[in-house]
């Protein structure tokens, strides 16, 4: 069974006229063990503020993947 780190990046800039944006990344492990390094690896540096208007936050969720496929 492969392991899909599911990651999810949400920027945030509060300046005049604000604006949020997001992203959805997947990569694939072959095992458990190396996907949850990964998740771990990412949560160290999870976000900063570089600026007090800007700032960003990284969350990571390890899932196993099915070999089941839905019905298209």
């Amino acid at each position: 069974m492969m392991w899909t780190l599911v990651l999810f990046t949400m920027l945030a800039n509060t300046s005049a006229g604000g604006s949020a944006h997001s992203s959805v990344t997947t990569l694939e492990f072959a095992s458990q063990s190396t996907c949850m390094a990964a998740a771990a690896s990412l949560a160290e540096g999870g976000g900063f503020k570089n600026e007090p208007s800007t700032s960003y936050r990284i969350f990571g969720k390890c899932i196993q993947r099915s070999s089941v496929r839905g019905r298209f």
